[in-house]
């Protein structure tokens, strides 16, 4: 099994290149060391890669802050530290464009290999979110029995991991580690079909970056 949180609280979004090396110095010099010094948090992780907005000039990028469990971080709740950021917080992120947040319970782990690295030293991952309405029986059927394997399967992967959103929706998350210097795994057949079953409600969305926090 791979060692990981049990809990972990994900951000994806784009920052424009315009404010990117600012909103940086930010996010790695401020908010990160503020945010460690919580309870019940454990590390955190920030990764580079593709705009996934429709920006016409943006990076995009995947945040990820480890927790002892889901407890660390809804006490207090996003939507409370919401209502006490300073200025300076509430203008770097203000600069976020597009942005997704889910905090979600790992459920399972599934490796390639021996040499596994702790989620935080991981050199690249890829992050896919499914959703679907009243098949998550089946869908999380599929993840263990075609989605995983699949992606496993890839050049570089490393490990994947299962959680469960518990913000709401997407309510299923993967969280797929590869090595460094490999493209993006997202080897996931997402055309509409669940176990056999055609569902064109399946939605679907791929995220991806190289680490830059921490450094090596």
């Amino acid at each position: 099994m791979n060692e990981m949180a049990s809990a972990i609280w994900i951000l994806a979004y784009d920052i424009a290149y315009a404010h990117e090396q600012r909103y940086l110095d930010w996010f790695h010099g401020e908010h990160i060391p503020e945010k460690l010094a919580r309870p019940g948090y454990t590390w955190a992780a920030h990764f580079r890669g593709a705009a996934t907005s429709e920006h016409p000039s943006a990076t995009g990028f995947i945040a990820m802050f480890g927790g002892d469990s889901t407890r660390a971080f809804l006490n207090p709740s996003p939507a409370q530290l919401k209502t006490k950021q300073d200025p300076r917080t509430r203008e770097m992120m203000g600069l976020r464009v597009g942005s997704r947040a889910m905090i979600v319970c790992q459920e399972w782990s599934e490796v390639s290999g021996p040499d596994v690295l702790p989620l935080e030293q991981s050199p690249a991952v890829d992050l896919i979110t499914l959703d679907v309405d009243s098949l998550d029986e089946r869908l999380g059927a599929w993840c263990v029995q075609e989605a995983v394997p699949s992606a496993l399967a890839s050049d570089g992967a490393v490990s994947a991991t299962k959680c469960t959103n518990v913000m709401g929706r997407p309510r299923h998350v993967l969280v797929l580690q590869r090595a460094d210097g490999t493209p993006p795994i997202l080897a996931l057949d997402t055309q509409g079909e669940l176990g056999g079953i055609v569902t064109p409600e399946l939605q679907v969305t791929f995220a991806s970056g190289e680490r830059i926090w921490p450094r090596n």
